[in-house]
Parts: C-alpha cells; sequence; structure tokens
C-alpha cells in the first residue's frame, strides 16, 4: 500500500473504532464531571450548552432534559442517528432542544455559538497538538459571562503520551489554559486504571472553571 492509502486505511480503522465503542456506551449514567458542572452552573432554563465529542449522547440527553438547549458535536460517522436515538430514550422533551453536528472539533471551532456551559468529556486531547491552541481559543472566546467550562485533559504521564496526532500537557500547561478564569475544580488523576483497550496509566486533569 502507498503511504495516502495506509492513511486513509488507518482513519478508516479509527473512525470504526469510534463508532463501535459509542454504541457500547448507551446505557451509561452521564459522567461526574458533567453532573458536578451542571450543578455549578444552574438551572438550564432554555440557556445554551455544547458538549464537545457527544459521542452517544448520555451527556447531551442529560443537559437537555435538565432544559438546557444543547449542541452535541462530534465527527463519528452515524452520530446524529445515535445521539437522537439516545435523547429520544432517555428525555422525549428534549428532543426539541438538541442540536447535533456531525463535524471535527477543529472544524466546529471555526463557528462555535455564545455558550453558557461548554462540557468536553476525554475528546480534546484527540484534536491534533497543531489545531489545539485554535480550538481552545475557540472554547474560551465562546463562553458567556458566568460561563462553565468542563473538560478533561491528558497529562505527560500518562500511558499514551508521545501519540503524535493526541495533545498532551504538563499541570503548569493545564493550569495556564485556564488562567484568568475562576476555578471550581482541578483534579489531577494520576494512577493506573483501565480503559476500553485494557490497563493503562492514566493522567488526566479534571478541570471546571467559571469565567
Amino acid at each position: 500500500m502507498t503511504s495516502g492509502q495506509d492513511a486513509k486505511a488507518d482513519t478508516e480503522d479509527r473512525a470504526e473504532l469510534w463508532r463501535s465503542y459509542n454504541a457500547k456506551q448507551t446505557e451509561r449514567e452521564p459522567r461526574p464531571l458533567l453532573v458536578m458542572a451542571m450543578e455549578a452552573a444552574g438551572i438550564g432554563a432554555e440557556r445554551t450548552a455544547i458538549d464537545l465529542g457527544c459521542g452517544a449522547g448520555v451527556e447531551v440527553a442529560a443537559l437537555a432534559d435538565a432544559g438546557w438547549n444543547t449542541i452535541g458535536i462530534d465527527s463519528s460517522p452515524g452520530t446524529t442517528e445515535l445521539v437522537r436515538q439516545v435523547v429520544g430514550g432517555r428525555s422525549p422533551a428534549g428532543l426539541q432542544r438538541t442540536e447535533v453536528r456531525e463535524e471535527s472539533l477543529r472544524d466546529a471551532a471555526k463557528s462555535l455559538p455564545p455558550a453558557d456551559l461548554i462540557y468536553s468529556g476525554y475528546a480534546l486531547p484527540y484534536v491534533h497538538p497543531t489545531d489545539f491552541p485554535a480550538v481552545w481559543a475557540a472554547i474560551r472566546g465562546a463562553m458567556t459571562p458566568g460561563a462553565i467550562l468542563a473538560v478533561q485533559l491528558f497529562g505527560d504521564h500518562d500511558s499514551y503520551f508521545g501519540e503524535d496526532d493526541w495533545n498532551f500537557h504538563t499541570e503548569e500547561e493545564a493550569r495556564a489554559l485556564v488562567d484568568g478564569l475562576d476555578i471550581v475544580q482541578f483534579e489531577v488523576e494520576d494512577a493506573d486504571g483501565m480503559a476500553a483497550g485494557g490497563p493503562k496509566h492514566w493522567h488526566v486533569f479534571h478541570i471546571i472553571a467559571r469565567r
């Protein structure tokens, strides 16, 4: 195979991996970081929330059910159908408050609307390091006054560290990313654990901050 064919095959393999992963996530509960972010943000009251890398839509459903006008963004093929299925099953009334965009975070960052809550669970680390600064700037720029930001970033002790297409940060760098925001939570996870592919060492910054 040529290098171009290799790259295309790798992209297709990753897309299939994410499709399979998301399909297995539909029955779980919303992640704790999202729950804490919603508590910090207060009532939805038809304010705007964005889920970057929304996967199966579990967190989108929780936000829509709580009254948020929610935009779920994910590049995995079939995201729209899967998210609407999950939201419809968990919160039928929430479907009218749900928008799904099937696009990469790099592309989404070019037109993020103002938002009162921005959440990204284990998705931002997979943004290419050359794209990450623009994506992060767009996220910061989309936060309305008082908005809550809740994200997970990978640290430099993580087992995945060294993957060329992913981004990693020292703790100092991660704290600098939220400089100027009021920190609600900055939890450092640096421990062995399990991932979808088996055992690994996690180094994750679980961050909640308010503009």
